[in-house]
């Protein structure tokens, strides 16, 4: 079965340069290396928790593609839970109503707004079909030789992505957030004419940003060499 495979990376952006100072006895580089490349391919998914999420019976709740409405409006494509887990939350038949209201809208606003979602409306999501953002990141490192007789000393400074120390909006390493619909219960019914019913979660970021990969770090090494 053909299939975009999850290493899958279609562009990738590489350029190194180095610079050397026009002196001979005291030498002095300036090395800057750049890498830019596609995001990672992933699957938005449907999860549950206590044996929910099944959708498609294979014993695992956590790899189950969505299906894309033509229009989260339609309760027929999709239904959505008004119930709130929340302490004290308005339970009435007008509170759930709003909170299923409010998650259609969101839903559909998402959907409109993602690419892979919107051109794949009215069929379950191909797997792997969706892409996280480009990462661009960026080295630089200077290195200087000081002669010591017919021995040396060398001190080299490197930076790791530079792009973040300019600025703190640049160099990020974003990874998606898949799980995408909570499944909450069924309809009533058989299972020929039951309907599985969501929970989407608007505030949920889409992306998360891993810290260690994203912030730019120093290093600084010092050689003898006789």
């Amino acid at each position: 079965m053909r299939g975009i495979s999850l290493q899958n990376l279609p562009h990738r952006a590489i350029v190194a340069v180095t610079y050397t100072a026009p002196w001979n006895r005291w030498s002095t580089d300036l090395s800057l290396y750049y890498v830019g490349e596609s995001g990672s391919p992933f699957t938005y998914r449907a999860w549950g928790e206590n044996r929910r999420g099944d959708l498609n019976a294979d014993g695992s709740n956590i790899n189950d593609p969505i299906y894309v409405p033509r229009s989260a409006l339609d309760t027929t494509e999709i239904r959505f839970s008004g119930i709130s887990d929340s302490l004290g939350a308005d339970t009435s038949a007008t509170a759930q109503a709003d909170h299923v209201r409010k998650q259609q809208n969101a839903f559909q606003r998402f959907i409109q707004e993602t690419a892979c979602l919107r051109r794949q409306r009215g069929r379950i999501l191909e797997r792997h079909s969706c892409r996280e953002p480009w990462t661009h990141t960026m080295i630089a490192a200077l290195r200087q030789r000081v002669p010591l007789g017919d021995r040396a000393l060398e001190v080299e400074l490197d930076a790791f992505n530079v792009l973040n120390m300019l600025s703190s909006r640049w160099g990020l390493y974003r990874i998606a957030e898949p799980r995408l619909l909570e499944h909450v219960r069924q309809t009533p019914g058989s299972s020929q004419t039951s309907q599985p019913i969501f929970r989407f979660n608007a505030a949920r970021p889409k992306r998360t940003v891993l810290q260690p990969e994203s912030t730019f770090q120093l290093q600084l090494a010092i050689r003898y060499r006789f």
